[in-house]
């Protein structure tokens, strides 16, 4: 692998590709960061996330419902046409990686150096998705950028247990972002701290302060 410095033209283009998403869109980089995270846990960060559902007749990674609501696949697609155009191949792996380094350093945190030169996977498979990304609902989900949706933790809010750890402040103020047992739409954001768009250790505090009450926490699908 090479170091993203010999590269300045792809990483300019990646930048501005990013930051004119982010100037519409405030949440997008929680999500490239999450579409790194979820295309690294299957094969490794290869790329196979992005590979045609229609194509691979309905047997890719996107077409897990572990990755509902993976977004800014279009951006990377653009980004990557785009990036075509540089004198050296590169891969859909690396420029989704780049997306994550970028949209972590525009979000407040570290402006980590990267390597390069990973190799785009042919293959994808859902059944893989299926088995090994966590849901979203399980009960420990830390996150340090972005929010996470009502429908994964109504069961939590609304079931009565005599044993039930959740704080009760807590519970009453998700309850109040979260109102109805059937929200409406899968769009209710619920914030994982009190800055959903930074990446910083606010979460860790809230657990810190709430104690048992953030093992409600819930997955980051901004």
């Amino acid at each position: 692998m090479t170091t993203i410095g010999f590269h300045v033209p792809m990483w300019s283009t990646v930048r501005n590709a990013v930051l004119g998403v982010v100037f519409t869109n405030t949440t997008a980089p929680a999500a490239f960061l999450r579409l790194l995270f979820h295309d690294c846990q299957i094969q490794g960060c290869d790329a196979s996330i992005q590979l045609d559902s229609k194509a691979l007749k309905g047997n890719s990674e996107i077409a897990s419902g572990m990755n509902s609501g993976i977004r800014k696949l279009e951006t990377i697609h653009h980004t990557k046409y785009n990036l075509g155009k540089c004198p050296r191949h590169v891969s859909y792996a690396d420029t989704i990686a780049l997306a994550a380094k970028v949209s972590v350093a525009l979000s407040g945190g570290p402006n980590i150096q990267i390597p390069l030169g990973r190799k785009d996977s042919p293959i994808s498979s859902r059944q893989a998705a299926d088995v090994i990304i966590s849901p979203p609902n399980i009960t420990v989900e830390a996150r340090t950028l972005g929010g996470g949706h009502c429908i994964n933790i109504v069961d939590s809010l609304f079931d009565r247990q005599s044993d039930d750890p959740i704080n009760p402040g807590f519970k009453a103020m998700l309850r109040l972002l979260c109102p109805t047992r059937k929200p409406l739409m899968n769009l209710t954001i619920v914030p994982n701290d009190k800055t959903p768009l930074a990446f910083d250790n606010h979460y860790y505090k809230d657990v810190f302060f709430w104690g048992k009450a953030s093992s409600l926490l819930i997955q980051g699908c901004p």
